[in-house]
């Protein structure tokens, strides 16, 4: 589980506006612009509701193994998982845009492979990781200015969670020693574009 913390649960910030100018704004010095004075549309506002524990179920298998060499060891890790993720926290925390809610679910599985030489002197290294994931919409409707479901805020929920998720990742490394135990790595790393959500 994931207790939301003190900022996402009870926020309390905004800005004092000093110096205004032009003249004509005058009246607003001193004001205190809060979420609430500066949000675009208040009917998607979450800031006044309390949010819910994270739920996180993880199960995962591995195995490792090292391999001795003529003048290496090999050493090779492999990972399978499977994640439920429930009442996930997502939204906007934004000065004019506060949504965040416990409103997305996902479905994650997939499994990871990292792999090692060791040479005197000389580490090479190589991982690969595959991530298949499913991702809805899982908390209350929510009802737009016009009477109507907002699927697009809804969406927008469920694609900030799953941003950051891509399907394929992987890396190359070396790491060479050097005089004065300096070592001086050479790292590549690449993954695809993030994955699609699905909202069901």
């Amino acid at each position: 589980m994931r207790t939301p913390d003190e900022f996402e649960q009870n926020p309390d910030w905004g800005y004092t506006l000093s110096n205004v100018r032009p003249a004509i704004y005058s009246d607003l010095e001193g004001f205190r612009v809060d979420t609430f004075a500066a949000a675009e549309d208040l009917d998607v506002l979450t800031l006044d509701k309390d949010l819910q524990e994270e739920r996180i179920t993880s199960r995962e298998i591995s195995y490792f193994g090292q391999f001795p060499m003529d003048s290496a060891l090999f050493s090779l890790e492999v990972r399978g998982f499977k994640d439920e993720l429930r009442d996930m926290i997502s939204g906007v925390i934004q000065l004019k845009e506060w949504t965040i809610d416990n409103n997305v679910a996902a479905d994650q599985k997939g499994f990871e492979v990292e792999a090692s030489l060791d040479f005197p002197g000389t580490t090479l290294r190589a991982s690969y990781g595959y991530l298949d994931q499913d991702t809805w919409y899982s908390g209350a409707p929510i009802i737009g200015a016009d009477g109507n479901f907002d699927t697009d805020t809804q969406d927008k929920a469920v694609a900030l969670l799953t941003r950051m998720s891509v399907r394929h990742s992987g890396s190359l490394a070396a790491i060479q020693d050097l005089p004065l135990g300096f070592r001086s790595p050479l790292r590549f790393t690449g993954q695809t574009s993030s994955i699609p959500s699905l909202n069901a």
